[in-house]
């Protein structure tokens, strides 16, 4: 295996949710840390491979400004080529190693490292500390991501079984085939008597089958793969100067999945908030992490405050199930408002779908003045922000409610759309569209108004035969709200 497998096997990365800006600044909020304003940042990204993270999110926020690093000449290649087709001016790659690389002193506000940690030797993930270290600004947030333990010790036993059956095996892509062929040899050949050990290897099978021949060979084939328990990454971060914030999904932080009482035993026996996260990932037997990162002089207050709720902006697909209290979400889960008060304010939030509401305003509209209540609702919506049932920001764009003006989405997505790729929302989330929604993205260039858009769509056949244009006008603004829904408009 050469020395670098990326130019073996291309990576293609791809857009990362939780790197995204505003998610990272909403958490740094919640814990007391004022982090940089978004639509102003300077954002590093190493290991950017051919920029399929940081090209999204340069989209995403077209007034900051992005730097992306990784020593592999052909991605560096790619990303250059996608950023000159799409016509982007607030972002560059440099073909430069981690260890190499050094820009000004306290000059990046977002520094990210997703899929870089596990993966390199331990000089490298030094270089890579001290770089964040060097180059966050006072208030900066460092995202940085890594198998963990105690998951990767039952992951990595197949890893070390398919390492050796290819061990003899120069040709990479021999080796991807031989390793999936290992998985299935292994899950079907079992030792029958010990149920355990099968049900895990026909998991893993199941895993490796559902990976691409590149995430396979680059995540479970690669040289170096060294996961650590989370309480060591954290003396890592310290060690180089840094501190430990929080981790990217809030609710990974609380024992939520528990009974009442065994959260407040185990709150008990953990003693502090650091050490109760490595208690949770062992009870979830958990495999990869994405931990934010500050300097390390910088204070940080991990208990989570209702008035953090006070200066945000929210928003929610929950609905109301029938007569019952219960808000319910989409993608599982939901919150039973406690009192009449609460579920007005959590209908009003619902309605307002998918525009952001600020707290000040949502109190305003559902007329909570008693002080019990508020603190109440406050602490009702910082769970539902916990817990991913509602979504926060420090700042928001203009309505996506009612198309205005000339609607625009970014080039990232026209392209993908025109390709019939998963589309790139600004959320940095990829959905796959419908064949309307799909061919009206691919007409938003922020010159059309919806008569033009609607003139445009009934061309491509995107209407049904012997629609009136009243229909036609009332439908691209229907598929234009669908596409707002997915925050795909600006």
């Amino acid at each position: 295996m050469n020395e670098n497998t990326y130019e073996e096997i291309a990576y293609s990365s791809y857009p990362v949710k939780r790197t995204d800006l505003e998610s990272m600044k909403v958490v740094a909020h919640l814990f007391g840390v004022s982090a940089p304003q978004t639509k102003s940042a300077s954002v590093l990204e190493v290991g950017a491979g051919d920029g399929g993270n940081l090209i999204a999110l340069a989209c995403a926020y077209p007034t900051a400004n992005f730097v992306g690093i990784d020593n592999s000449a052909s991605a560096i290649a790619r990303a250059n080529a996608q950023v000159k087709v799409l016509g982007l001016t607030n972002i560059k790659f440099e073909l430069i190693g981690i260890e190499a690389y050094r820009p000004s002193a306290g000059s990046v506000d977002y520094f990210i490292a997703h899929g870089i940690y596990s993966w390199v030797p331990d000089s490298i993930k030094t270089a890579l500390l001290n770089l964040a270290r060097h180059s966050l600004s006072v208030n900066g947030i460092g995202y940085i991501s890594y198998n963990c333990y105690p998951g990767w010790h039952q992951r990595g036993l197949l890893r070390e079984f398919m390492k050796f059956h290819i061990s003899e095996i120069d040709s990479p892509k021999l080796q991807i085939a031989q390793a999936r062929a290992a998985a299935s040899y292994l899950a079907e050949n079992a030792t029958p008597k010990d149920l355990i050990y099968r049900l895990f290897t026909s998991g893993e099978r199941d895993t490796i089958n559902s990976l691409t021949d590149w995430h396979l060979f680059h995540d479970h084939l690669e040289v170096n793969n060294d996961p650590r328990y989370f309480l060591d990454f954290v003396k890592e971060l310290n060690q180089a100067g840094l501190g430990y914030l929080a981790d990217s999904e809030l609710f990974q932080m609380l024992p939520l999945d528990l009974p009442p009482q065994e959260q407040e035993r185990l709150s008990k026996v953990a003693k502090d908030p650091l050490r109760l996260e490595q208690y949770l990932d062992f009870f979830r037997n958990r495999m990869f992490r994405r931990s934010l990162i500050v300097q390390g002089e910088h204070p940080v207050d991990r208990e989570f405050k209702r008035e953090s709720i006070a200066s945000l902006w929210l928003r929610s697909k929950m609905k109301k199930t029938g007569d019952n209290p219960m808000f319910a979400h989409p993608n599982g889960g939901g919150i039973t408002a406690p009192t009449a008060a609460i579920a007005t304010a959590l209908t009003i939030l619902s309605e307002h779908f998918p525009d952001y509401i600020r707290f000040s305003d949502l109190i305003e509209l559902s007329g909570v003045s008693n002080e019990m209540v508020l603190q109440q609702l406050a602490g009702v919506l910082l769970q539902g922000v916990i817990s991913d049932l509602v979504e926060a920001r420090t700042e928001v764009g203009t309505s996506a409610k009612i198309p205005k003006g000339t609607p625009d989405t970014s080039a990232l997505a026209r392209q993908q759309a025109a390709k019939l790729e998963p589309v790139t929302t600004f959320a940095l989330d990829q959905v796959q569209l419908r064949k309307e929604t799909n061919l009206l993205l691919t007409l938003l260039d922020g010159t059309k108004n919806v008569a033009m858009l609607a003139s445009q769509l009934a061309t491509k056949s995107a209407f049904r035969e012997g629609a009136t244009e009243t229909e036609k006008t009332a439908l691209t603004k229907v598929w234009l709200k669908e596409l707002g829904e997915l925050e795909l408009l600006r």
